[in-house]
């Protein structure tokens, strides 16, 4: 017997599950601006994570939204997946679409000034 996850479990799976998608959405945008060995790394550590089983894992629980429609649902037919996107941006694609530093380049620059004065 199935039993149906309580609406208020629901709104915090979904407020999380949002937060891990933000989370990935900016390391890719961050790692876009590194080497591509840095951004193999990220990407060899996000499938090994993928692959972990244990209570609490956000890739299961983000993956699995009983309840909640998909993240990607508004997506349009024939538009790259969240998946396909965050390939895209591992390998610079999301470099084109900055125009300037990625973050990490920015947050370097600042860190600096903030140790000069």
């Amino acid at each position: 017997m199935h039993k149906e996850p309580q609406p208020e479990v629901l709104e915090d799976r979904a407020v999380l599950s949002e937060s891990w998608d933000q989370f990935h959405d900016c390391a890719n945008v961050a790692m876009a601006g590194c080497p591509q060995e840095a951004a193999a790394v990220w990407e060899s550590l996000r499938q090994e994570s993928k692959k972990m089983q244990f209570s609490g894992n956000l890739y299961d629980m983000c993956s699995n939204r009983d309840g909640l429609p998909p993240a990607d649902s508004a997506v349009p037919r024939g538009s790259p997946g969240k998946e396909e996107v965050s390939q895209e941006s591992l390998r610079g694609g999301a470099a084109g679409r900055g125009g300037g530093p990625g973050l990490l380049g920015l947050l370097l620059t600042a860190a600096l000034l903030l140790m000069w004065l």
